[in-house]
């Protein structure tokens, strides 16, 4: 069973390390140059132990998943299932831009881009697109171009499940077991909208369940 991640890590975890291990390299040098710790072997000693810890977050925070079964989408971390949707609650999908802060304990009060790294120009500096699943019926005219998975969150947090970065893999997936509306952003559909048309044309579903939402409705 395919599985898909549900974010992307916020810093590049590889530049990270690479700057923990340097750190680590100049702290072992200095240690072992001056026959004992002095206050630069600290500095980059304390330096390599930040940017280690943080390179832990990162991969750690980056270890949700979700998976497609025979009757439910199943969630887990590290590998260790800790919920279950079952397809006859989803009601609605909708496809906006992706944010990190999606309303589980983050302070931030703006949204937060969840940006593909490492990408083409094409998707340099843009939100990769999110899914989020609804077990109501989703109104049109509460939804607009430019919204992001935090502000769908937050309309009906208790509705709302945030599903995680829309691949299109798993998109095709989430189609073929479900049968309720599908809400897709103009702008999210415009910036790929090569892949979406290939779903469009090739999937196997009810292609009137898509309805794109443009400005103001």
């Amino acid at each position: 069973m395919k599985s898909y991640l549900r974010r992307s890590t916020l810093f590049h975890p590889a530049i990270i390390l690479v700057g923990a291990i340097f750190f680590a390299v100049i702290a072992t040098a200095l240690y072992f140059l001056a026959g004992s710790p002095g206050y630069l072997f600290v500095i980059y000693a304390g330096l390599f132990v930040v940017l280690f810890i943080l390179w832990l977050f990162v991969v750690l925070a980056v270890q949700h998943r979700y998976s497609y079964g025979d009757d439910g989408i199943t969630f887990c971390y590290l590998n260790i299932p800790y919920k279950k949707e079952p397809y006859h609650n989803i009601r609605a999908i909708v496809i906006s831009n992706a944010a990190y802060n999606n309303g589980y304990g983050y302070g931030v009060n703006g949204n937060v881009p969840m940006q593909r790294h490492g990408a083409a120009r094409a998707f340099a500096k843009e939100p990769l697109p999110f899914i989020t699943l609804h077990t109501e019926d989703m109104q049109p005219n509460m939804l607009h171009t430019g919204m992001y998975s935090r502000e769908l969150y937050f309309l009906a947090p208790d509705q709302t499940v945030c599903l995680g970065i829309c691949w299109f893999d798993s998109l095709c997936e989430l189609l073929a077991h479900t049968d309720g509306d599908i809400y897709l952003l103009e702008d999210v559909y415009l910036r790929f909208q090569s892949h979406f048309n290939t779903i469009i044309e090739n999937g196997c579903f009810n292609k009137h369940r898509i309805q794109f939402i443009r400005n103001g409705f």
